[in-house]
């Protein structure tokens, strides 16, 4: 059975700490997606996290694993993790995506968490046993929409990140892929919520850090009219903690599809 929008029970109640490209992004009434798979969790859940990175999520679950496997595709990344990460239970490797260092059917959970770099539906299928979960957590096609439209199109088509795709298309591309690839899709989600940058400033970091994942060949001079354009169009009162702030008013998009291996 296909479950969709039972998340309501896990919104955050403070910033979406996990989930912030900067310190001063406020993300309001967004589920807690860490907090939906953790609780699908079991004590001895033996997990292969594709893709880790500092933040998005990432190891969330090592405390409450028996085995726990991260991996990524870029050397530098993994001494990032060390430095906050290292306990008993953890094995971190140095990997591309569909080469993952794990024996067939020898995990019971898959994690795809938000990183940029993407997953290899195939080796979850391999290593996953019978019955295993693939969680994979994706940014929408609606993300960041009426922002990405107003930066509007070069020789290319549009710069936005994926503003070519139809509405619902990043589930029914993942559905399809999980399907292909043998899993059944046993939940898939969508929701959108508001975030908010305080100033310009912190609306051209943001896109900087995002890069191409925002706005195809973004610069802060030449862009410069476009950005004036979102501030005055986008800023906005916000309650947030029983306090009336102002901030760039983005609204986010993210989905969660969950396969299962039959």
């Amino acid at each position: 059975m296909i479950i969709k929008n039972e998340l309501s029970k896990y919104k955050m109640q403070t910033p979406d700490a996990y989930r912030r490209v900067l310190d001063d992004e406020v993300n309001i009434d967004a589920p807690n997606i860490v907090a939906y798979v953790g609780s699908e969790m079991k004590p001895s859940s033996r997990i292969l996290e594709m893709g880790i990175m500092p933040g998005s999520g990432s190891l969330q679950f090592v405390d409450q694993a028996s085995e726990y496997t991260g991996t990524h595709p870029n050397i530098k990344v993994i001494p990032e993790i060390e430095k906050t990460k290292r306990p008993s239970n953890l094995k971190l490797y140095v990997c591309p995506l569909n080469q993952q260092p794990i024996d067939n059917q020898s995990v019971d959970v898959v994690l795809s968490l938000l990183g940029p770099i993407g997953h290899s539906t195939s080796e979850a299928y391999r290593v996953l046993e019978p019955g295993g979960k693939f969680y994979v957590w994706k940014v929408g096609e609606g993300d960041k929409k009426e922002l990405k439209a107003m930066f509007g199109n070069d020789l290319r088509g549009p710069r936005g990140y994926n503003l070519e795709m139809a509405q619902g298309e990043r589930v029914r591309l993942l559905e399809q892929e999980l399907e292909t690839n043998g899993f059944e899709v046993t939940e898939k989600h969508e929701f959108f919520f508001d975030s908010y940058l305080p100033d310009k400033a912190t609306l051209i970091h943001f896109l900087k850090t995002l890069g191409a994942r925002a706005v195809r060949d973004f610069d802060e001079h030449t862009d410069n009219q476009v950005l004036d354009e979102i501030v005055a169009q986008h800023t906005r009162d916000y309650q947030f903690n029983d306090r009336t702030e102002s901030g760039i008013w983005i609204r986010k998009h993210e989905v969660l599809v969950v396969g299962t291996k039959k």
